[in-house]
């Protein structure tokens, strides 16, 4: 889940931009100002963020290569579900029992309109 500051200026989230009130700004990563690659300073001290930085062609490079993996996932995830929906039905012999507002009902009472 992604939290936002309530305030009126962007904030990059993992590489992407967000403006609140509508108002974009100079902005830079958030807890990251002035630092470099490693998240140290410009005088070498360790800044507040543990994520790494870089730029945001890296970012969109690497966010490409995960959406691919991504849409591929989707589509094995779908070929699964289909695979499943074609098993064979079976004839169910357990005489199953519901409590329901109307009281008991048989599995096959559960489907009659």
């Amino acid at each position: 889940m992604i939290s936002f500051l309530a305030s009126q200026e962007a904030s990059y989230v993992r590489g992407a931009q967000y403006t609140i009130g509508g108002c974009a700004g100079a902005a830079t990563e958030r807890g990251t100002e002035g630092t470099n690659d490693e998240g140290h300073s410009k005088e070498g001290e360790k800044s507040e963020t543990k994520h790494k930085t870089g730029t945001r062609e890296k970012w969109l490079a690497a966010r490409l290569e995960l959406l691919e993996e991504e849409k591929e996932l989707t589509r094995r995830s779908d070929e699964l579900a289909r695979r499943r929906q074609e098993l064979p039905w079976v004839r169910i012999e357990t005489e199953y029992r519901f409590e329901t507002d109307e009281g008991k009902a048989s599995l096959a009472d559960l489907f009659r309109l």
